[in-house]
Parts: structure tokens; sequence; C-alpha cells
């Protein structure tokens, strides 16, 4: 199994992924799993090998991938006749994370309706908060089908091209 002091350029790139999802609010380790499991052979990753590269507790191991698990960005596989489990970055695992961005996206959208409808009797000032929260979200809310639409035709063309 290739470790990550074995490959300066690969080492870099999985810190840098940790960098990147802290900057997005995420604990770094979710950023230095999925940088690890985008790169390393085999595809297919236990908790003990993902600590021993990772240089990683088994605790943070756990709850990282408990919380990539609960995105959908990693899932978690067995085999027969093992006892371990297996954590690989699923089949369209982005498509559906945006899957679930759009639904939290919808629900924001509903609940900045109601905050609306709430503040019916108060001025146009006072509302103009809720107001533009709403109308991003539902401009957002409108075109996610579109653009996940969009990017299935992109990836397609991609790949013939390929």
């Amino acid at each position: 199994m290739t470790t990550l002091l074995d490959n300066p350029r690969l080492s870099h790139f999985v810190e840098e992924s940790g960098v990147l999802l802290e900057e997005w609010g995420a604990p770094r380790m979710l950023g230095r799993i999925v940088g690890w499991l985008l790169c390393c052979d085999p595809a297919e990753q236990t908790a003990a090998q993902l600590c021993e590269v990772l240089r990683a507790s088994k605790g943070s191991i756990s709850t990282g991938t408990r919380s990539l698990l609960q995105m959908g960005v990693i899932e978690k596989i067995t085999r027969p006749g093992e006892r371990a489990a297996y954590f690989r970055i699923g089949p369209g695992a982005w498509k559906n994370l945006m899957r679930r961005d759009a639904m939290r996206i919808k629900l924001m959208h509903e609940w900045s309706l109601r905050g609306l409808d709430m503040m019916a009797s108060q001025s146009e000032a006072q509302r103009a908060r809720l107001d533009e929260l709403s109308g991003f979200l539902r401009f957002i809310d409108e075109e996610y089908p579109a653009f996940l639409e969009r990017f299935d035709t992109w990836w397609t063309n991609q790949k013939e091209e390929r």
C-alpha cells in the first residue's frame, strides 16, 4: 500500500484537501480522508488503513467516516468472509452531495417564506433581509434541477471525448 511518506506530492494533496474542507467549516480530518480516498490504491480502505496512512486516531477516523457517510460522499462496503468494513468514494458521490444540498435549500426556502409570512405586517425595511434571503433561495431552488441535468449531459460528453 502506498503511504503518504512515499509520495510528497500525494501527501501535500491530502493535506491540502484537509485545509480546503476546513475552510468550508468541516473538520480537517474529513478533507484528509476524502483526499486520500480520491487517490489511494486500492480504492477501498479500512478504518485501520486510514488510521495508519493518515497517522490519525481511531476516534478521528470513526468520526470523519461517519460524517462522510451521512453526507453521502463515501460509502461503506463489506467483503464476504472479512470482518473489516471498507470505505470508498461512492459512484455519483458529488452529485448525491449536491442533491442533498438542493433538498436543504428547498427546506430553507420554505422556512424563509414562513418568516416572510410572519413578518407580513412589518415595514418593508424590516422585511428586507428575509425578502433577499427568500429570493436567493428561490432562485437556487429553481435552478438546481437544471444545473444537475446540465452536469449529466456535460459529464456524458466528457467521458465520450476521452
